[in-house]
């Protein structure tokens, strides 16, 4: 089968062999030759390579197998009915909630509805009590309105039942297009608070009774219905959207890896394209969208199989695709260009022995992506600042805003922008603080330095627009959206995150962000240029245990950032994502000062000054990006972990 390919290889062999200068050649193929003594370390690591590779692929062909071909033929999901009569479903009137609620009453499970139309609800319970004979509750809320003041509320209606499973399905697409085009503040924020908030309430009220509830040695399961649009990559055209799916993908990870030694297990189910009234009709007939009930069945017969999976095989090709595509993001560890290098040269350094042609490419191309790596690395933190590599932003604007200015990073930001001989506008909800570090830059850098009071826990539209109205007639260089919620580490549940600390973490991580985003964009747009740089952290990258919510809302922030990014940088505007690593700051422990990968907070903001305009994603200092790659390799960040 395999002596038409070696006689092909071979034949490209010797017409490389006839055309190669006699000098090349004998270095190639003289038997003293560095190249032909080298041939047995090559083989090596070329045998191991393929070897290392052959079990790669094969442990994720298996994984495929079992998840889409056997785990429903073999039933090796969670038998529900064993652990419960109940399962809550959110979003249950429509699409895959509807599906989820029909087949767990199939299942032989009582549903609990909720959504908002009643209507609706009362249509889905009556078809599910004809069909299945199973008994039905009903609970009519407007999700996108949950609070903290809801969730005892939610316990009460549920607290006598001996609930299973719970469903986090409810969520809105809103409209696609560019971040400005696509509503209103009110409407984006109910995008936010559907699709995140609602449901970390959703969680907080219902996984204590499933805690609370379970027998010993007895699971309990949660599915948070995320997406492949944003959950797997940036989604520009439906940035917010995208981004929320991002959120939910990486909390859902987090919180399964805080409760599975309780047996709580959480399923992060990230479908693609679905045949539901969210699709638009055109896309329904494609033979690659699957049903919402082919979507669904394929969700079940994975639960307690898999804790995060796109369902149904159809989504595992898409995602494939969409990952192999040319729709890149900022750097992501890759070196698109060494494949079409390494087809090219494979002829050249064709070896007798095939295996010590592989070494050597691989080791080729590692060495080209370490080269890669580092000369990025050494551009961004060694050179970009000394040869002055980003934009002059005093050619930009006259002035900058800072969010979260009144301490910490926030004003050192402030400090820095000011000593480049910006202006100031400090945002902020603490006015003695916030006057006091604009009368500092007054006094020191001699430029102008303004407040804006603003409770950034409690931001409405109202304060969206007093805000664009105070800056409209002001030429903005950069906007600097630092303001940020974290609280030390623990588990989900547990204090010091309560329910009001929760929601308050998210307004501020997400919805002010986006809001403020919302009043500035429009005013950089009309002058032409201008920067936006982001906040996020090192937290972001990765699931992490002990500080789910928190680094979920990293993640809504780097995917928003790098979709924004894209959507606007053809109108002047860019957006860059600053992935923040520890820094020596009061909200630092002080046992973590002395770590080798804490910078200080002075170098890493002046490195990040240095990046504006010159990487759209970047690390805030050389010892975080160290780090970043460190942790590259971990499934989940645990901060548990003592």
């Amino acid at each position: 089968m395999l002596a038409p390919a070696r006689k092909a290889l071979d034949s490209v062999h010797t017409s490389v062999h006839n055309v190669m200068p006699v000098g090349i050649r004998t270095y190639f193929y003289h038997e003293n030759s560095v190249v032909q003594q080298a041939k047995p370390f090559f083989a090596v690591v070329g045998g191991a390579t393929v070897l290392y590779l052959s079990v790669k692929w094969a442990v994720c062909i298996g994984k495929a197998v079992t998840s889409y071909c056997l785990a429903g033929p073999l039933k090796l999901g969670a038998d529900l009915k064993k652990v419960g009569d109940w399962a809550v479903v959110t979003g249950g009137s429509d699409g895959i909630g509807k599906e989820f609620a029909f087949q767990l009453a199939q299942k032989g499970l009582n549903i609990v509805l909720i959504a908002r139309s009643i209507d609706k609800l009362e249509g889905v319970a009556r078809e599910i009590t004809a069909k299945y004979n199973v008994q039905t509750k009903i609970i009519a809320i407007d999700l996108s309105k949950m609070g903290p003041h809801n969730v005892p509320q939610m316990q009460e209606e549920l607290k006598d039942l001996n609930i299973a499973i719970l469903v986090n399905s409810a969520g809105a697409l809103g409209s696609i297009g560019k971040f400005l085009t696509t509503g209103s503040d009110e409407e984006v924020a109910n995008i936010i608070n559907l699709n995140a908030r609602a449901t970390v309430m959703m969680s907080r009220a219902v996984m204590p009774l499933l805690i609370s509830k379970k027998q010993p040695n007895q699971k309990k399961y949660v599915i948070m219905v995320g997406a492949i649009l944003g959950g797997a990559r940036p989604a520009p055209g439906a940035a917010v959207y995208g981004a929320t799916k991002a959120f939910m993908d990486s909390f859902a990870q987090a919180v399964h890896h805080e409760y599975k030694g309780q047996n709580i297990c959480v399923q992060s189910f990230i479908p693609g394209a679905t045949k539901t009234k969210m699709l638009p009709l055109s896309m329904h007939k494609s033979n690659m969208v699957p049903t919402p009930n082919e979507v669904v069945t394929a969700s079940l017969a994975q639960l307690g199989v898999r804790s995060r999976t796109f369902g149904h095989w159809k989504h595992g090709i898409m995602l494939l695709t969409i990952m192999a595509s040319r729709f890149h993001f900022g750097y992501s560890g890759n070196l698109p260009l060494v494949p079409q290098i390494d087809r090219v040269l494979a002829p050249v350094v064709q070896f007798k022995s095939y295996l010590a042609a592989a070494g050597a490419l691989y080791l080729g191309y590692k060495s080209a992506q370490a080269l890669y790596c580092l000369g990025r690395g050494v551009f961004s933190y060694a050179l970009a600042n000394p040869l002055h590599l980003g934009p002059d932003l005093r050619k930009v604007g006259e002035w900058a805003v800072v969010t979260g200015s009144s301490d910490g990073m926030g004003k050192e930001w402030a400090f820095q922008l000011a000593a480049k001989g910006l202006n100031v506008i400090l945002v902020a909800r603490n006015q003695e603080k916030t006057e006091k570090v604009a009368q500092e830059i007054r006094s020191i850098h001699k430029v102008l330095a303004r407040t804006i009071i603003i409770d950034l826990a409690q931001i409405s539209v109202d304060d969206v627009k007093n805000l664009q109205d105070q800056l409209r007639t002001l030429r903005i260089a950069v906007l600097v959206n630092n303001a940020g919620l974290y609280f030390p580490e623990e588990k989900f549940l547990a204090n010091p995150v309560t329910d009001e600390k929760a929601v308050e973490m998210i307004t501020v991580n997400i919805t002010a962000l986006v809001l403020i985003t919302r009043a500035v964009l429009p005013l950089l747009i009309a002058q032409g240029s201008g920067y936006i740089v982001n906040i996020s952290s090192l937290l972001g990258e990765k699931p992490v245990k002990g500080s789910a919510l928190y680094a979920a809302g990293k993640t809504f922030v780097d995917y928003f950032s790098q979709s924004l990014d894209w959507e606007y940088r053809d109108k002047g505007v860019h957006v860059q994502s600053a992935m923040v690593g520890m820094v020596r700051t009061a909200l630092l422990p002080l046992d973590h000062h002395k770590s080798p990968f804490t910078a200080d907070a002075a170098a890493a903001i002046r490195n990040a000054i240095g990046l504006i305009g010159v990487r759209q994603r970047h690390h805030t200092h050389w010892k975080h990006a160290l780090m970043s790659h460190l942790v590259s390799c971990l499934p989940v960040i645990d901060l548990l972990k003592k």
